[in-house]
C-alpha cells in the first residue's frame, strides 16, 4: 500500500500539471491523504493502517473492489446495467435496461465522472455490485442560465472536480451476495474518494423510509435521516 501527502502532489499545480508528475502518480494508483490540523505524518500513517486494515478485510472475504475502467466503457456499462437489474429485479417500480437506454444514460455523466465515484464489487471473480457517487452540479448548472455552448462545457468540466457538495446516489447489490458486506465495501470505497478530495460531509440519497437495510447502512457510516419528499395515498372511491 503506496500512499503520499495531497497537498504535496494533487493541490501541487507545478507538480500536478506544469510537470505532469502528479498526474502520473495519480493514474498509477497511489493514494493520497488529506492532511489537516498538523497531523502531518501520523495522521498519513493512520490512515494508510485504516486502509490497509479495510483492504485485508476485503481480500479475506473474497471482496474486490475497483473504479470503473473508462478505457473499457461499453464493457462497464453491460456490466452496470446487469448489477442493477439484477439488484432490482423485485422492486415494483423497477423496469429493466435495454443495453441502449443504460448507454444513454451513462454516456452523458462519462465526461464528468471520477472513476473512483463509480465502484463494482466483486465476490470471487463474479459481479456483485455496485455504488454512484456524483457531485452536487445544480449550482453551476444554474450559472449557465440556460446556455450551452464551449464555455459552459469547459466550465461544466473543472466545476465537476470543485463542487461543494457530494454524495452517493445509489447502491445496487445482487440478491444472492446481500448480506456479505458488498453494499457496504461499495460505499466505503466512495466515501473514502471524498475524503482523499477534501470533503467532511458527504450524503447518501435517495433512500425509501421503509427501506430498514438501505437505511441502516446509510447510518453505519455516520449518516442522519432527513425527509425531503413525502408521498401520499387514499383509497379510490366510486360512485354512481
Amino acid at each position: 500500500l503506496q500512499c503520499t501527502a495531497k497537498d504535496h502532489v494533487i493541490d501541487n499545480p507545478i507538480i500536478y500539471s506544469w510537470i505532469g508528475l502528479g498526474k502520473v502518480i495519480e493514474n498509477a494508483g497511489m493514494i493520497f491523504i488529506n492532511r489537516q490540523k498538523g497531523k502531518g505524518w501520523a495522521a498519513m500513517q493512520e490512515a494508510a493502517a485504516g486502509l490497509a486494515s479495510a483492504m485485508t478485510r476485503a481480500q479475506a472475504s473474497g471482496l474486490t473492489v475497483r473504479p470503473v475502467d473508462k478505457r473499457h466503457w461499453q464493457d462497464e456499462v453491460e456490466r452496470f446495467r446487469f448489477v442493477f437489474d439484477d439488484a432490482f429485479a423485485e422492486e415494483w417500480e423497477h423496469h429493466p435496461m435495454r443495453p441502449s437506454e443504460a448507454r444513454a444514460v451513462l454516456d452523458q455523466v462519462k465526461p464528468v465522472l471520477d472513476p473512483r465515484q463509480l465502484v463494482f464489487v466483486e465476490v470471487d471473480g463474479e459481479r456483485a455490485g455496485l455504488a454512484l457517487g456524483q457531485p452536487d452540479l445544480g449550482p453551476l448548472f444554474r450559472t449557465f442560465r440556460g446556455r450551452v455552448g464551449p464555455l459552459e462545457v469547459v466550465r461544466l468540466l473543472r466545476g465537476a472536480k470543485r463542487a461543494a457538495r457530494v454524495g452517493v446516489l445509489g447502491v445496487a447489490v445482487r440478491p444472492r451476495f446481500q448480506g456479505q458486506g458488498v453494499g457496504a465495501a461499495a460505499v466505503a470505497a466512495v466515501f473514502a474518494r471524498y475524503r482523499e478530495l477534501g470533503h467532511t460531509t458527504a450524503g447518501y440519497y435517495p433512500v425509501n423510509a421503509d427501506n430498514v437495510a438501505s437505511r441502516a447502512l446509510a447510518e453505519s457510516f455516520g449518516g442522519k435521516g432527513r425527509a425531503t419528499l413525502a408521498c401520499f395515498s387514499r383509497a379510490a372511491s366510486v360512485t354512481g
